[in-house]
């Protein structure tokens, strides 16, 4: 995340796609921070994939909750 606010953004996202979330939770903050690293250098395609990602991470944890 220190890369990010440094702006130091395809840093982030090579380091951010090698860490190995051990959790749905921390996997879908590593992936809308991937996102928010794509949006800053303009690659929005590979930036909507990735919150799309996310969206589905999200639906199906709420999902498993109603169960």
């Amino acid at each position: 995340m220190a890369y990010l606010k440094n702006k130091e953004f395809d840093k982030a996202i090579e380091t951010l796609k090698s860490y190995d979330a051990k959790d749905e939770i921390t996997g879908s903050l590593v992936a809308g921070a991937i996102g928010d690293a794509y949006v800053e250098l303009k690659n929005v395609d590979e930036a909507i994939s990735l919150y799309e990602k996310l969206l589905r991470i999200i639906r199906m944890h709420s999902l498993l909750q109603l169960c």
